[in-house]
């Protein structure tokens, strides 16, 4: 399956930056040869919007590749707040231009470690802390919170949002379902799948009206499993055990 998705995506990206460059070629002609200045503007929209679809389907194809041939764990003890500080860092300018405060709180030691893939756990925690960061409205609040409890490190991510349909709380980590317009479907899938890979697990708590909890949990480096790629699955939207 991974060496097919190999090959299907590169059969795939080749014609996609193709299509990519001819519709900035198209743009470039429509400023030069279009002279009414409504009309030119109405076609450069139509050529964004395509561009945005296939930058789109790029993605979808990237996220895709990852979920099929995900590559192995490098395994090293991880302070984890420098993870989610490096995160919150990367992010902070786009929650300042919304209005959405991103904090994070340490409620338990200040050098929680797990053990993992540095670059993987810091994807994990880019695409939780972005889908958090979307569903907050401005003046809400996107926090971080570790703590340990019984050998494994504890990670919430809180949004102040509109929460997430009783409904489609089963459905959250399957590919392909998404709430978000323009989402591929597939984050919170590979999410799963690199918890999964170190030996951890993920919850969703959620009410409509009333904002998410993301509750990610990772052993502590001096308790995780030695070989990380077959560690068991972790729970979804379960409490794990």
């Amino acid at each position: 399956m991974g060496t097919l998705a190999l090959g299907l995506a590169h059969e795939i990206r080749n014609p996609l930056n193709a299509a990519v460059l001819q519709m900035h070629l198209l743009g470039k002609q429509v400023d030069r040869e279009v002279a009414s200045k409504d009309a030119r503007a109405s076609m450069r929209d139509r050529v964004q919007i395509v561009v945005g679809e296939i930058k789109r389907l790029g993605r979808l194809l990237t996220e895709f590749l990852e979920l099929a041939r995900p590559r192995g764990l490098a395994r090293e003890a991880v302070p984890i707040g420098e993870v989610l500080d490096s995160v919150i860092e990367l992010h902070q300018a786009e929650a300042s231009m919304r209005g959405v405060v991103a904090s994070r709180v340490e409620q338990g030691p200040k050098d929680a470690r797990v053990l993992g893939d540095r670059e993987k756990l810091r994807q994990v925690f880019i695409n939780l802390f972005v889908n958090a960061l979307d569903a907050t409205p401005s003046g809400g609040t996107v926090r971080m919170t570790t703590r340990t409890r019984g050998g494994r490190v504890v990670i919430e991510v809180h949004d102040d949002g509109g929460g997430i349909a009783e409904a489609d709380l089963p459905r959250l980590f399957d590919p392909f379902f998404t709430t978000k317009p323009g989402g591929t479907g597939l984050g919170l899938s590979i999410v799963r799948k690199i918890l999964e890979q170190h030996g951890g697990a993920v919850i969703v708590r959620s009410k409509a009206g009333s904002g998410t909890t993301v509750e990610v949990e990772l052993p502590a480096a001096a308790d995780a499993p030695p070989t990380l790629p077959n560690a068991p699955p972790g729970a979804t939207n379960a409490a794990p055990g």
